[in-house]
C-alpha cells in the first residue's frame, strides 16, 4: 500500500486504540510523520502539524465520523480522514514550495544588493536602509522608518532632500517598494493585501497542537 494511504490509516487506527490516558494525538501524528519521512518525505510530514492545528475541530470530528461509519459497516469508512490528510499534504507541499522560492529570491536579492553597493551603484546609507528593512521581516511603515534612531543617525549632517533622494533611488532601482498603505517592502517581495510578508515568513513552520487532557476517539484534545 502506498505510504500516502498507509500513514494516515496508521494514524487513524492508533487513535481508535487510544492506548494512553494522555498524548495519543501527538503520538499518532509522530507515527504518521515518521512513516512518511522513512519513505523520503523530508519536511512535509512534520509541517503537516500546522495543517491539523489550523483545522483542529475538523480533525477531531473526522475521527468520530469515521468510527461511527465503521460501526454501521458502511463502505470505506476511513476514506474521509485519508482525504483530509491528502488535502493537507497538498497544501503543506505548496506552502513549502512557496517558502523555498521565497528563500532563493531573498538570497539572490541580498547578493545583488551587495554587488550594487560594492560597485557604487548605491551608497552606504541606501545599503543600510534596505538591509534594515530586510531584517525587520515584515513591511516597514514609512513613518516608522523616518522616526527610527538608526535612520536619523544616517542623516545627522544632511538635509531632508538627501533623505528623499536616497529613498527615491532605492524605489527606482526596485530595491524597495512602497505600497498603498505607505509601507516599505524589500524589492523581491510583491505587496499583496491578502497575504502579508510576515505571514509568509511563518506559513511553513510547524505548529504544535496542544495535547493536554486528551479524550478517547476524538473526544477532547488529541
Amino acid at each position: 500500500m502506498p505510504v500516502l494511504l498507509c500513514a494516515p490509516l496508521i494514524h487513524y487506527c492508533y487513535e481508535l486504540i487510544h492506548p494512553f490516558w494522555d498524548g495519543n494525538g501527538r503520538v499518532g501524528r509522530v507515527l504518521e510523520a515518521t512513516m512518511l519521512q522513512a519513505e523520503g518525505f523530508q519536511y512535509a510530514p512534520f509541517a503537516q502539524a500546522h495543517y491539523y492545528c489550523a483545522r483542529i475541530d475538523r480533525y477531531f470530528t473526522l475521527f468520530n465520523h469515521c468510527r461511527k461509519s465503521a460501526d454501521k459497516e458502511q463502505a470505506n469508512p476511513n476514506a474521509p480522514f485519508v482525504e483530509f490528510f491528502l488535502e493537507g499534504m497538498r497544501i503543506t507541499l505548496n506552502i513549502l514550495h512557496h517558502r523555498v522560492n521565497q528563500i532563493v529570491n531573498q538570497l539572490l536579492f541580498e547578493n545583488d544588493l551587495k554587488r550594487r553597493h560594492d560597485e557604487k551603484e548605491i551608497n552606504a546609507r541606501q545599503y543600510a536602509i534596505v538591509t534594515q528593512v530586510l531584517s525587520v521581516g515584515k513591511p516597514l511603515p514609512l513613518g516608522e522608518l523616518r522616526e527610527a534612531p538608526w535612520y536619523l543617525a544616517l542623516y545627522t549632517e544632511r538635509i531632508d532632500k538627501t533623505k528623499q533622494r536616497d529613498l527615491k533611488k532605492l524605489r527606482e532601482q526596485q530595491l524597495l517598494t512602497l505600497d498603498a498603505k505607505n509601507q516599505l517592502w524589500p524589492g523581491f517581495v510583491q505587496p499583496d493585501p491578502g497575504e502579508e510578508w510576515e505571514r509568509q515568513e511563518s506559513s511553513a513552520r510547524s505548529a504544535r497542537i496542544p495535547g493536554a487532557s486528551e479524550g478517547r476517539s476524538g473526544e477532547g484534545k488529541k
